[in-house]
């Protein structure tokens, strides 16, 4: 009697798993989730010397873990799981805890998470100020600068190319409560602290505080991540003063509204009480059409064998993309390829993350080639390599401008990947 519980439990046990194996195996490997607005992993090429390097392993855990059948749905009943996890606060306010990785809601211990603050409508991922990975972060810009901007070539003086830092803030420290904005998450001293560390040969642009002596107007969504047009437009102006350019005039440029956007942060948040508020004022996509001609090809790596074409500004997403933001750049792309009718000769490679999507447009009139080049697709297991310093001699490119939010400088994964253009 013993023996057939035992086999009826184990049965129990392992049918279901080995059930749950085979579908994972079966499942098509999905490249982007709409749910979490990024880009999903691939399962990683095995080599001797990345298992015993151990990154093998833990991209092939992260592999697993993007991948899992149903993911998505799960992730959903997750996040309602945790409706009671949250802190009331005076004035309609509530933090929320969330898990380090911002998938799981209300799963781990105050001191050892993120947070989310909810003023009214508008929802805050609440980041701490990392020193020790904005140092990393200030190592790797130096060791980038002079990768792609060397004082001397095969022994002749030439022209440097500029090198040019543009580090975004994060919503929570314009609009959060002042309560909120401890030392601890003092953005602003930690973008300077970066900037005053850099190489000479660096430009930088100083977007926070164009982004702040212009808060009240709409620059960041307040259900998402990710700023406005109207953000991106600040720190263009911002870049423009920077490098001695005059910006464009918008208010000539055609523009338009795509309503009903639910973000990103929403959807961490939204099993919670406090988020339905949000839900019931979505956000609205604002943006401006460049007047300038132009051709954009996507690549997804640097051969250029399976270029596509696409829009800078496309405001006919289909209905079903959930991510209203892929408005700008359609999305993000491992290389991008714009050839504009500015015809001054002048390229730029634009190296980021997503934020760069909506400022990229406004590029279009200043330079004859813009390559956009999202660091997080190049140079990690299982993708395509690309060194940026060869790329820029070999496409004679003028400036690069590094554009990321502070996500970047305050994550060493990050800043690690970001180091890998770096081959010299």
């Amino acid at each position: 009697m013993k023996k057939r519980w035992a086999m009826i439990i184990s049965l129990a046990f392992f049918i279901p798993l080995f059930a749950l194996g085979i579908l994972w195996w079966l499942t098509p490997a999905a490249d982007y989730s709409e749910t979490e607005n990024r880009a999903l992993a691939q399962r990683p090429r095995f080599s001797l010397r990345e298992l015993f390097s151990g990154r093998w392993t833990s991209d092939f855990d992260e592999y697993f873990a993007d991948q899992f059948p149903h993911r998505d749905g799960l992730m959903e009943i997750a996040g309602n799981t945790g409706r009671a996890v949250y802190i009331e606060r005076e004035g309609g306010t509530a933090v929320i805890h969330g898990d380090e990785n911002l998938d799981i809601i209300g799963t781990i211990t105050e001191n050892d998470g993120n947070f989310f603050l909810i003023v009214g409508d508008r929802i805050m991922h609440i980041q701490e100020t990392h020193h020790e990975n904005n140092a990393n972060y200030t190592r790797v810009m130096n060791r980038f600068a002079q990768a792609v901007s060397p004082n001397l070539l095969h022994g002749f003086a030439v022209p440097d190319r500029r090198v040019i830092s543009m580090i975004v803030p994060n919503s929570f420290v314009l609009y959060a409560p002042s309560q909120y904005i401890t030392e601890a998450h003092d953005t602003r001293g930690a973008i300077n602290a970066i900037y005053n560390a850099l190489d000479d040969r660096i430009i930088t642009v100083d977007a926070f505080s164009f982004l702040y002596d212009n808060k009240d107007e709409y620059l960041f969504f307040r259900t998402d991540h990710h700023w406005t047009a109207r953000g991106a437009w600040q720190a263009y102006v911002a870049f423009c003063e920077a490098m001695g350019l005059t910006p464009c005039d918008i208010t000539l440029w055609e523009h338009g509204y795509i309503e009903g956007f639910v973000g990103l942060r929403h959807r961490q948040v939204q099993g919670h009480p406090q988020a339905a508020v949000a839900a019931r004022n979505p956000d609205t996509v604002e943006f401006f059409l460049p007047p300038t001609p132009y051709t954009a090809t996507v690549f997804s790596d640097i051969t250029k064998a399976d270029g596509r074409g696409i829009t800078v500004v496309n405001p006919h997403l289909p209905p079903d993309i959930m991510n209203k933001y892929n408005v700008f750049t359609e999305g993000d792309h491992a290389l991008i390829h714009i050839h504009t009718d500015t015809r001054n000769g002048k390229s730029i490679a634009v190296v980021k993350e997503s934020f760069a999507n909506a400022f990229v447009p406004f590029l279009l009139a200043h330079y004859e080639n813009i390559y956009v080049i999202d660091f997080r697709r190049f140079n990690r297991a299982d993708q395509p390599t690309l060194d940026l310093a060869a790329f820029m001699r070999d496409h004679d490119i003028n400036d690069v401008l590094v554009i990321n939010n502070f996500s970047v400088p305050n994550s060493r994964d990050l800043t690690d990947a970001l180091e890998g253009f770096i081959r010299n």
